[in-house]
């Protein structure tokens, strides 16, 4: 969402919760429901967030409030593509795939490098897990 309204400087955005993460609804708009959340652009109640950009492989693109790379970002896509999601949804336990593919991949994952960019300043990561 944030990649599509970017271009736009008077975009405002919301969220609503779904899914299992949810990081954003709980941690910047704060909101417990629908009704709350829809409120919000009712009653003008928008504030400004900072965003981040991120470069990989050539490919740009932005950020809120987190961005997983490394096992992290393996992780999740293993998750989201594995078959065994549906059966950990189905019995009611559907966070624990992520933890079941932590443990396979903290015994397989090979670390990789990365240069980070905060505000001018360049760091080299060379053993980049997460």
């Amino acid at each position: 969402m944030i990649n599509g309204a970017i271009g736009f400087p008077h975009a405002i955005t919301g969220s609503l919760a779904a899914g299992s993460g949810n990081d954003y609804v709980r941690g910047i708009q704060k909101n417990e429901s629908v009704e709350e959340a829809l409120s919000l652009f009712q009653d003008n109640a928008f504030s400004a967030i900072d965003i981040g950009q991120f470069e990989t492989n050539g490919n740009m693109g932005y950020f809120v409030n987190s961005l997983g790379m490394g096992i992290d970002a393996e992780i999740s896509d293993e998750a989201e593509r594995s078959p065994l999601k549906k059966w950990f949804n189905f019995v009611k336990v559907g966070k624990l795939i992520y933890l079941f593919i932590f443990i396979k991949k903290i015994v397989t994952y090979k670390p990789s490098c990365m240069e980070l960019i905060i505000d001018g300043d360049r760091h080299l990561l060379k053993r980049l897990f997460s």
